[in-house]
């Protein structure tokens, strides 16, 4: 998984609906939005249930290179 596969899921995130708050990536689920508090599946061909590998590669790719996001995500599970 390169950078370009990020850039269109996240595309394809964001222009899936309007009002979208957050953003969801877990393992064995495809990628979610928020919108008014309710998670909607995206359908993106082949991220019907993302891999463990898969999350940690959106993952690393969304934190970059910040230290305190990625310590949050290794003691809690989760981080905005």
């Amino acid at each position: 998984m390169n950078q370009i596969d990020i850039n269109r899921i996240l595309e394809s995130m964001l222009s899936y609906r309007e009002n979208i708050s957050d953003l969801n990536f877990s393992v064995g689920r495809s990628p979610q939005v928020e919108v008014s508090g309710q998670l909607m599946p995206v359908p993106i061909k082949g991220m019907e249930r993302l891999s463990p590998y898969q999350t940690e590669m959106i993952a690393l790719s969304l934190m970059a290179q910040d230290r305190e996001i990625m310590r949050k995500l290794t003691h809690t599970g989760s981080t905005d």
